[in-house]
């Protein structure tokens, strides 16, 4: 009778690969993590596992030919949230694990609990916020040949350098105020600052912009400005990625981020030790040799028990007990 083949089923503890096909019950190894709720039957977990994902970035690599392209339409399938600085920081990075590496830096802040439907959202206020900026500054600098609806411009452009104004203050110059107002916008979305030191900072590098693109238009010197600038961006911790220190975060740091932020709870039983290293460092290591060098220590006992299992003991019984036994199992 033919045997019947045994298909593994897929339960709630398991998760399956849609790439490869995988089942596996580890994936909170072998999968990554998201924070779209379109997941949340698998736990937060994406429906494919690292490898694929790393495969698929090379794969669509080939096709789009552009880094960029290839991590929005990544974020675009599963629903990630796609942030064109954190793409930039990951350039230079290993291309088998650009993927994987990009959705764990998502899980820091200030990217945290966001989906490709914030991407959106971002991308549509920046690009409104452009809009009517671009537009103020062309309706100043051409009001009398201008055909655009002037009561509505005025109405925007007031809104702007209100808004301007009650950021930084009372600024005559209203080309001035719009330049601050739109660097002010485009910082935040970039940074995410939320605290008050932050806006702070950002605000000083607003100035420090239009100090900068004064002097540039006017032919003076920049040295001072640019310095000021690099120091104020500094001191909000978006230092430029250079060859000496990188964009990335040092172990330590990274390891100070999550315990502040998000600690890590204690592992669950079933997780510990799966591989049984531990079990084989101290039975097979040191047990082992503490056997070998007849120096007595707390692994000896186990190793010993251990290794029972896998011992042969030869028969010491003499000949008349081996008789008895083969008369008793096979008769005279």
């Amino acid at each position: 009778m033919a045997r019947t083949k045994t298909v593994k089923k897929i339960t709630k503890k398991t998760i399956m690969c849609v790439k490869c096909g995988m089942i596996t019950d580890s994936y909170e190894k072998q999968f990554p993590k998201t924070n779209s709720s379109l997941y949340a039957g698998y736990e937060g977990y994406l429906p494919i596992c690292k490898t694929c994902l790393n495969k698929l970035y090379s794969e669509y690599l080939d096709i789009y030919q552009d880094h960029f392209t290839v991590l929005r339409r990544i974020c675009q399938l599963f629903d990630i949230y796609y942030n064109e600085s954190l793409a930039k920081s990951l350039m230079n990075s290993d291309m088998r694990t650009i993927p994987t590496r990009y959705i764990s830096k998502l899980n820091l802040n200030p990217h945290i609990g966001k989906t490709y439907h914030d991407t959106i959202l971002e991308e549509e206020k920046a690009k409104k916020v452009q809009e009517i900026t671009e537009q103020s500054l062309r309706q100043q600098e051409n009001r009398e040949d201008t055909e655009i609806d002037t009561e509505e411009i005025d109405e925007t452009v007031e809104k702007q350098l209100s808004e301007a104004r009650k950021i930084f203050g009372s600024i005559t110059n209203e080309n001035d105020a719009l330049f601050l107002k739109n660097e002010y916008d485009d910082w935040k979305f970039r940074t995410g600052a939320k605290s008050k030191a932050e806006e702070e900072i950002i605000k000083n590098i607003c100035y420090n912009s239009l100090s900068l693109k004064k002097a540039r238009e006017s032919g003076s010197s920049t040295k001072a400005i640019e310095e000021t600038l690099l120091n104020n961006i500094k001191a909000g911790g978006w230092q430029p990625k250079t060859e000496e220190n990188g964009d990335e975060m040092s172990v330590g740091q990274w390891i100070q981020t999550i315990e502040m932020e998000r600690p890590i709870s204690e592992v669950q039983d079933r997780y510990k030790d799966v591989d049984n290293l531990k079990k084989m460092i101290d039975v097979f290591y040191l047990g082992h040799l503490g056997k070998a060098t007849g120096i007595r220590n707390i692994y000896i006992p186990e190793y010993e028990e251990t290794m029972k299992k896998y011992s042969v003991i030869k028969n010491e019984s003499g000949e008349d007990e081996q008789d008895d036994v083969i008369t008793r199992l096979f008769g005279e």
